[in-house]
């Protein structure tokens, strides 16, 4: 197979998933590029929009691999929408990574295709947050923003006081909240499945440190190697058909009630998984890139 010009939207190539990328993409044998989000610029002269890099249009690249990281969706999605415009293949397309970064839309396109999830309230404001302890099982609750990812702004809740204090200071800082049942079975463990071009290429478990309930590799918690039997894949794989996604982390919380999905992460870190599991990960996309292209 002749090499093929593949682009990585990202915020910088020092990022370890992007280097991986770029690296795993020269040594298949492909020209890679590794477009700055923040450097991204749509221009249009009335008729049409084109995406400028650095001052330049954009060369047309074979396919695109987004690396979009929550602080800067807006504009990656932008990006990626101006890519998919020049009729360019996205992984992953706007409109999943859009679905992927707002947790609410996210639980509910899992609920409607059957897909179990810890129960979840959306609040905007302090006179619900009573009523929306009560409908998820009472303190202690998980109280998280919308969009975010890593763990970052989640908090364990331990009341009902607790609770109005976390959800008045998001509010405040302006960021949708969701209070969400505090799966206290799990002990502070998740599995993350990575599903890549419809199949699961990798699977690990993820442990909080001690002391924490968040077992994102960001946090601190430990990765390791874990094999997942049939019903886990099937789910995995259900969850990522779902949201239309060819490169996804799966994140499944076990409970008293049977497995749930937690969320779906299209811009997945390979640090954890890749060293946990000894697996060129990086590879396994940039092959499924190349298939697409």
């Amino acid at each position: 197979m002749s090499g093929k010009r593949i682009a990585i939207l990202s915020k910088s190539i020092e990022l370890h998933a992007t280097a991986r990328l770029v690296e795993a993409a020269r040594a298949l044998g492909h020209v890679v590029e590794v477009i700055p989000i923040l450097r991204c610029a749509l221009v249009s002269d009335g008729s049409a929009v084109a995406l400028h890099t650095n001052g330049a249009p954009v060369v047309r690249p074979d396919v695109v691999i987004a690396r979009v990281g929550t602080f800067m969706t807006s504009l990656g999605l932008a990006a990626l929408r101006a890519f998919e415009r020049m009729g360019v293949p996205c992984l992953n397309s706007s409109e999943a990574m859009e679905l992927s970064r707002d947790k609410q839309r996210s639980l509910e396109r899992l609920g409607q295709v059957g897909i179990a999830v810890p129960p979840t309230v959306f609040v905007k404001d302090l006179d619900q947050i009573e009523d929306a302890v009560a409908a998820v099982g009472g303190a202690p609750v998980i109280v998280k923003p919308i969009s975010g990812s890593q763990g970052q702004g989640v908090v364990l809740a331990e009341s009902l006081p607790s609770a109005v204090s976390i959800v008045e200071a998001l509010l405040y800082l302006n960021r949708d909240v969701l209070i969400q049942r505090f799966v206290a079975e799990a002990e502070g463990s998740d599995r993350r499945l990575l599903v890549v071009a419809g199949a699961v290429a990798a699977s690990v478990e993820r442990r909080a440190l001690p002391g924490d309930f968040r077992s994102n590799h960001h946090q601190g918690a430990t990765t390791t190697v874990w094999d997942p039997d049939r019903s886990t894949v099937e789910l995995a794989l259900r969850a990522a058909e779902a949201f239309n996604m060819e490169v996804a982390a799966v994140d499944i919380l076990p409970s008293d009630d049977g497995d749930v999905v937690l969320e779906l992460n299209g811009s997945p870190g390979l640090d954890g998984i890749e060293r946990a599991t000894g697996l060129d990960l990086a590879s396994v996309i940039i092959e499924a890139a190349v298939a697409r292209a």
